[in-house]
């Protein structure tokens, strides 16, 4: 299922900014598919085979719900306004359970009930959020992510501190901000979030083979995130402060880093550089702290700061996805519940099997194997970069500076789409397709028909031919 491909200039405005960082900031607070929640809880050791239970029931719904309401979207449905209302009314009601049930106050089936409740909930709000941060670029919701990320790291602090009412109240509070920004927000839609056009369930193939080509690293970075937390559970309690530092450090990091970078670019820098040298500073930390029987606190803060990375940079790329209008928000947003929910509850039934001695050994291998694999796909990513396979796109010439006003005469005369004539100011920059489908978030092969497009409408054959228009307009 394709979105009509219209503008991604479109911002938010600030007060919409601010609304959706606070907002996001508290549906990671409430979450109850995501285990820091949970974990704030945890002190209540009555409560302790509950939340087990309930964690592992509520996951096992929500990946079952996401995976319907992908191959729904697949198959040309649409997400009305009123079973995000439903949805709504799940998460909200979802957390009422819960803290009752916390309370000391228990029915027959209560927990089974609640966690389909929940779990339900969760992928309703999930798809709300993800149409409302799909009105962001990658920068904006690179900033937006690690900020919402802070507050929610300032949350998860406060309830854990709090005696169990006002616990339960914050939750209560932080649950109904949530819900009310998320209809507030989704008020006004975008003119990205308009029509859809339905496709013949064939057509479901050449769609996820073609989202997948956008959205597998981040993908990756969102299933070793969730498989490392759901199988350290017992070591993410004892060490949960430790990783309410990592996440306000992480998310400094990737704010600062995407403030300070002003030209366009990719998560390609932060998937395939970043990470895998996380992942080695990681791996080389796990030898010396057992040689030298250094404090393991290190080694914890170390683990969340890699995976907690990877998480942030998942979801601000999700957002860039669904903003460039090639595939429903929905569908992006539920492949990825979907894969956040089975890699969580395979996280915690590897715990479950292994003594906690081994889990050490298993978080080592998951992470060896997270950079190996990263490492892999920066290579195969630097070959489709340097062996694009359109030849007509091939240039000696050196790319003229400035040529963006030079782009938007040519694509007022031929006119040209907004999205074109993007591709056309990154063509005339000296960029191949490659590079134009990772920055865009678009796959290979709409890059590949817009840039057909392009040519047809300017009556031209190849880059050279683009330079040349650019430098005589």
């Amino acid at each position: 299922m394709h979105e009509i491909a219209k503008s991604s200039n479109q911002t938010a405005s600030l007060p919409e900014t601010v609304l959706s960082v606070i907002g996001l900031g508290g549906l990671l607070s409430t979450l109850l598919i995501y285990s820091p929640v949970l974990t704030s809880f945890y002190p209540l050791y009555s409560q302790y085979t509950f939340i087990k239970l309930f964690a592992e029931v509520t996951l096992a719904t929500s990946v079952v719900v996401s995976l319907i309401v992908a191959l729904a979207v697949l198959r040309g449905s649409r997400i009305g306004s009123k079973m995000l209302v439903v949805a709504a009314l799940l998460y909200g009601a979802g957390i009422v359970f819960f803290c009752i049930h916390i309370l000391g106050y228990e029915f027959p089936l209560y927990t089974l009930i609640n966690a389909l409740i929940s779990g339900a909930g969760c992928v309703g709000m999930g798809l709300m959020w993800g149409r409302i941060y799909k009105r962001f670029k990658l920068k904006q919701a690179l900033v937006n992510t690690a900020i919402a990320c802070i507050i929610s790291s300032i949350m998860y602090w406060i309830m854990l501190m709090l005696p169990l009412p006002a616990n339960i109240v914050v939750l209560g509070i932080a649950t109904a901000v949530t819900l009310t920004l998320a209809f507030i927000l989704l008020k006004s839609p975008s003119p990205e979030e308009a029509s859809i056009e339905t496709v013949e369930p064939k057509k479901a193939l050449p769609i996820l083979k073609a989202l997948g080509n956008v959205i597998i690293a981040p993908v990756l970075g969102l299933f070793f995130f969730a498989y490392a937390t759901g199988v350290m559970q017992d070591r993410f309690f004892a060490s949960f402060q430790t990783y309410l530092v990592a996440l306000v450090i992480a998310s400094l990091i990737i704010a600062v880093y995407a403030l300070s970078h002003r030209a366009s670019f990719s998560t390609r820098s932060l998937h395939q550089t970043f990470i895998p040298l996380l992942a080695v500073i990681l791996l080389t930390a796990t030898s010396f702290t057992a040689y030298f029987s250094l404090e393991t606190n290190i080694l914890m803060f170390l683990i969340y700061l890699l995976y907690i990375v990877a998480a942030i940079i998942t979801l601000a790329t999700l957002s860039a996805v669904a903003h460039a209008s090639e595939f429903s928000s929905d569908l992006v947003f539920a492949i990825a519940l979907f894969i956040f929910s089975i890699a969580s509850f395979l996280g915690i039934t590897t715990s479950n099997l292994f003594f906690n001695e081994t889990i050490s050994v298993i978080i080592i291998l998951t992470t060896t194997v997270y950079a190996f694999t990263m490492i892999l796909y920066a290579y195969f990513r630097l070959q489709k970069l340097t062996e694009w396979d359109d030849v007509k796109e091939s240039s000696t010439e050196s790319p003229v500076k400035g040529t963006e006003k030079a782009c938007r005469r040519l694509a007022e005369v031929h006119k040209l789409t907004v999205r074109e004539e993007e591709i056309l100011n990154y063509l005339a920059e000296g960029h191949n397709g490659a590079y134009i489908s990772e920055v865009l978030f678009i796959s290979p092969n709409t890059v590949r028909t817009h840039i057909h497009n392009i040519y047809r409408k300017l009556d031209i054959t190849s880059r050279e031919d683009i330079l040349r228009l650019t430098r005589e307009s």
